[in-house]
């Protein structure tokens, strides 16, 4: 079981899926955070051996867009 369970999580890891998993419960916290804004993340990496997530490219989208003067989807 303990190699199946090895293969299964280096399978994973190696084709992003624990990276696109910690990004989107990562959106979802910080959408908390932000009064229900929608967050986006352009990439995120996921270093477990040194126990790192780095994160690049962070767009807040407006809730209230339409109280805006230009047509910018995000702040």
């Amino acid at each position: 079981i303990l190699i199946v369970l090895g293969l299964l999580f280096g399978l994973l890891y190696r084709y992003g899926t624990f990276e696109r998993i910690v990004q989107v419960l990562v959106e979802r916290e910080m959408s908390k955070i932000l009064n229900k804004a929608t967050v986006t993340w352009g990439r995120i990496q996921l270093d477990i051996l040194r126990g790192r997530i780095i994160g690049r490219d962070l767009i807040i989208h407006s809730p209230n867009r339409q109280g805006w003067k230009w047509d910018s989807p995000c702040v």
